[in-house]
């Protein structure tokens, strides 16, 4: 009785898991059709550094929601760790920080990098060095 019940509410998980990665995809595609307006805007005003910063932000976030649907779709430490790298460098990237803070965050990344590479299988490692 209660395998079943484990059973059928693993299920349903799945089931949530599935439905909620297709959530994120229609945000994606909804978020690369605002996009357009956001470029229009970056050629009008393309002297001002404001308007750049808005179109890193916007497409950094779409990059960041394409690896979340990555990571819902095969869940790993590798892939937190690789999320993570994105969000950190698009904070980076697109938001003013102190010089503290800036160390800090290359620290984070040297550290998920490090972390990504130790989560690895020997198989993968192989591949991804072309061997």
């Amino acid at each position: 009785m209660i395998d079943k019940l484990r059973t059928t509410f693993h299920h349903l998980a799945e089931t949530v898991e599935v439905f909620m990665t297709l959530f994120v995809f229609a945000v994606i595609v909804i978020g690369l059709i605002g996009l357009v307006p956001v470029i229009r805007d970056f050629w009008f005003h393309r002297s001002d550094p404001e308007a750049m910063m808005g179109v890193l932000d916007s497409i950094l976030t779409i990059v960041v929601v394409a690896e979340l649907i990555s990571l819902l779709c095969s869940p790993s430490a590798e892939n937190v760790a690789e999320v993570l790298i994105f969000l950190i460098a698009r904070h980076m990237t697109v938001k003013e920080m102190t010089a503290l803070e800036g160390v800090l965050m290359v620290i984070s990344i040297v550290m998920l990098f490090l972390l990504r590479r130790y989560l690895q299988t020997p198989e993968r490692r192989k591949t991804e060095a072309g061997e």
